[in-house]
């Protein structure tokens, strides 16, 4: 067998062919998969299609022990979103997932929550367009176990973040910069938020908090 001991892989700007050549493979004790497909300079974010979601969930199932999934500044529609976490549900050993930059939508972030997956650690960032209705979404899903959340940049008001702190979630650290928290709502929802027992890390960072709201 080939990589009996690869623990983790990073692959830069993958293409479809790329992706499919994953799938060629059992990828026995793999537990991180890293990929990044930053745009050149002036251009727009590579578009991750319904192919490569399809070439990425394949190649996951060949992935049992894979325990961290990141997809760094892919931009994801929801038919790729769908074709993803649909096919991707059976690996139920996932625990993190980061998919940055991705242009997720509510529509992706509902997939996302009904994949089954137990996600500990979830990180989002600069996904504008999840907003509030993404937020409930994920605060829905009947699996997911969040310690670790990070949510900068993702159209967040003060109505998010008191889903987020009303969520039966152990959270231990908790990442809002960058989201519109000028809201006087945002007083009780950093009160819902104080009393997370194990909460040890808060980031709300040019959110134009307010006095009264803190």
């Amino acid at each position: 067998r080939r990589w009996p001991r690869l623990a983790e892989l990073k692959i830069y700007h993958p293409d479809l062919a790329t992706l499919e050549a994953l799938g060629a493979e059992t990828w026995g004790v793999l537990r991180t998969l890293s990929l990044e497909r930053p745009p050149p300079p002036g251009e727009e974010a590579f578009n991750f299609g319904a192919a490569s979601a399809r070439a990425l969930a394949a190649a996951l199932r060949r992935m049992p022990a894979l325990r961290a999934l990141e997809l760094h500044r892919v931009e994801i529609c929801d038919a790729a979103a769908a074709e993803l976490f649909r096919a991707s549900s059976a690996n139920a050993q996932l625990r993190a997932l980061t998919l940055t930059g991705a242009d997720l939508t509510p529509v992706g972030a509902r997939a996302l929550a009904a994949t089954g997956w137990r996600l500990e650690g979830l990180d989002l960032s600069w996904n504008p367009a999840l907003g509030p209705a993404g937020v409930a979404a994920l605060v829905a899903s009947p699996t997911f176990a969040i310690r670790r959340l990070n949510l900068p940049l993702c159209g967040l008001d003060a109505a998010s973040l008191l889903d987020i702190a009303n969520a039966r979630w152990p959270l231990e650290g908790l990442g809002v910069s960058r989201n519109d928290l000028s809201a006087a709502a945002a007083g009780p929802a950093l009160a819902a938020l104080s009393r997370h027992a194990g909460l040890r890390y808060l980031d709300v960072s040019r959110s134009d908090l307010s006095a009264a709201g803190f």
